[in-house]
């Protein structure tokens, strides 16, 4: 019996989204990631000539990744906008009992100002794909009935995704259940 060959890049993007998700990215560097994956050095600059290159590919695989998840739920639902959100809400919850990951989208944000210009970039697009989906449910919802609240549907998908980034950063030095807490208050004043 044949084993499959090693699939290096994919396991260095891996280990890379791992690494972000746990530290930060400016807290590892190629040299954990080939120590974590038992290569050189060099086999990693082989497929990302740059950390910045590796960051921009671990953006983009996130992105790709919500794209998939959404036209999934699109195609085989939930379709009401509670089941939608809820759906969301569980994308946070798998963050949350990954072993204390944390949103990749949340980690770029805090350390937006360090992190490489075409990063900075990769990562202002993820944003607004995931507030702009966001925006789109709340906006469906209050015109359905099923949300309620004030102003614009974009500022509410801005309170939305704080809280959840937010929540899971707390949930880390504090417990899971301030971040139970934190989607349950959502829940509730989406129903006032």
């Amino acid at each position: 019996m044949t084993t499959a060959p090693r699939d290096t890049k994919r396991e260095i993007l891996d280990t890379a989204e791992a690494m972000l998700q746990e530290r930060g990215f400016n807290a590892f560097s190629y040299q954990h990631i080939a120590e974590r994956l038992g290569v050189k050095n060099a086999a990693v600059h082989y497929h990302f000539r740059s950390k910045a290159d590796l960051g921009v590919a671990v953006i983009e695989r996130y992105r790709r990744r919500f794209h998939r998840w959404a036209e999934r739920l699109n195609s085989e639902g939930p379709h009401d906008p509670w089941g939608r959100l809820e759906a969301y809400f569980q994308i946070y919850f798998a963050f949350l009992h990954s072993g204390n990951r944390i949103c990749p989208s949340g980690v770029l944000q805090a350390e937006f100002e360090s992190i490489p210009e075409e990063m900075r970039e990769a990562s202002r697009v993820l944003l607004e794909d995931l507030l702009g989906w966001l925006t789109v449910l709340l906006a469906d919802g209050r015109e359905r009935g099923a949300f309620h609240f004030l102003g614009e549907p974009a500022d509410q998908a801005m309170i939305l995704g704080s809280t959840l980034q937010g929540g899971l950063q707390i949930a880390r030095a504090c417990g899971p259940e301030r971040f139970e807490a934190a989607v349950e208050q959502l829940r509730r004043q989406l129903k006032a």
